[in-house]
């Protein structure tokens, strides 16, 4: 897949002018065409220009930055694929979903973290934790019952996805909009970026605009998230106010309140947002 000026601008977090220098003063062109002859940039062109901003980051002069990314070999991050559905759980759906509805929130943790410590995050996430979410969803819309379940098992899994494990402060900013409240995915996106040794501020829910300007200021991030649960709090105004930071943040949305058409990277889903981070720290 190929990609137009603007959309690379987009992902890298800078501007098209800056791009077109890039390309026209450092050699960094995009290297494939369009049927209609447009310039369009291939995966290995975006791979060179995250890292020359990486190099950046660490100080070296653009022009420097440049040669170095031009003259070295591509080494790709191998991506993060999907958990395979038949590997087998230390926990099933039922026993966590049990304990849940016990309303026994140590045990609900200990399940999650036994999982989590046996199998990894994204197979904990995708085959156990969000398949018990579903089923208190479920409670709700069919019998209007069961928030308590649901806010043991929302604690127990933060709890359970806790890894005491050394990461690297990579600059990694994850936040909600100014007026959303669930941001569980968050923890199990800081848990799964902890499993890979990359580092992540969680700002948590409620973030206003001021303190992720803030925040940002403070750690200049390679990489902000900012999550929306619901689309009515699906602000993306809290971009707007961060501060002039160089090289600009990689910047990227994620939930399913967000709408299709946004001018940001919109994550579908706790796998492709691990490998957006990956491929700019």
């Amino acid at each position: 897949m190929t990609l137009s000026a603007g959309a690379v601008a987009r992902q890298l977090g800078i501007s098209p002018a800056t791009l077109r220098t890039w390309a026209h003063r450092y050699g960094l062109e995009p290297s494939a065409r369009s049927e209609g002859s447009h310039r369009r940039y291939t995966p290995e062109d975006v791979d060179r220009l995250v890292a020359m901003q990486r190099l950046m980051r660490a100080g070296v002069p653009v022009s420097d930055a440049a040669a170095q990314v031009l003259a070295a070999p591509l080494s790709r991050a191998p991506e993060v694929n999907a958990p395979d559905p038949s590997e087998a759980m230390p926990c099933s759906v039922r026993t966590l979903w049990e304990a849940a509805q016990a309303l026994d929130g140590q045990r609900c943790a200990h399940l999650v973290a036994d999982s989590v410590q046996a199998v990894g995050v994204l197979p904990s996430w995708d085959n156990l934790i969000v398949p018990t979410l579903q089923r208190a969803g479920d409670q709700w819309e069919q019998r209007q019952a069961g928030i308590d379940v649901e806010h043991v098992l929302s604690d127990a899994v933060t709890a359970g996805l806790f890894l005491d494990a050394t990461v690297k402060r990579e600059g990694v900013l994850l936040a909600a909009t100014a007026t959303e409240d669930h941001v569980l995915p968050l923890y199990a996106l800081r848990a799964a970026l902890a499993e890979q040794g990359i580092g992540a501020e969680l700002l948590t829910a409620r973030t206003p605009a001021a303190a992720l300007a803030q925040a940002a200021r403070r750690l200049r991030p390679a990489v902000i998230i900012l999550w929306a649960q619901l689309p009515d709090n699906a602000d993306v105004h809290g971009f707007d106010g961060l501060p002039g930071i160089r090289p600009k943040p990689a910047l990227a949305l994620a939930g399913p309140g967000w709408p299709d058409s946004t001018e940001f990277t919109h994550l579908s889903g706790l796998r492709e947002a691990l490998n957006f981070v990956r491929a700019h720290v």
